[in-house]
């Protein structure tokens, strides 16, 4: 990708106009590294692009029960850290052996 050298612009519209192509020219590029990168890790991982759509699709249906599990999950590892007996304390929770 290689961007030719333009006279510089007069005019503040003419500056305007050059940022536009400029941009448009680096997101066309950005665009194809993507295209090429996610071409090149389907074929690492042996998926072909429909695969890959259908994989999407089946986790977009799920995605709202995966993130209230992963709340879940993060909520039960929380509370199991809070929760540990302390044995022979004089005070605070109480021990269990002791009662």
């Amino acid at each position: 990708f290689f961007i030719k050298p333009l006279q510089i612009p007069n005019t503040k519209s003419q500056k305007w106009l050059v940022i536009i192509i400029y941009r448009s020219k680096v997101q066309r590029a950005a665009r194809e590294m993507g295209k090429k990168a996610f071409k090149k890790r389907l074929e690492e991982i042996k998926m072909s692009e429909y695969d890959a759509e259908r994989y999407n699709s089946f986790v977009q249906s799920v995605s709202k029960q995966i993130s209230s599990l992963k709340q879940l999950a993060a909520g039960l590892e929380a509370k199991q850290g809070d929760r540990v007996w302390l044995k022979n304390q004089t005070d605070g929770e109480l021990d269990d052996a002791k009662l």
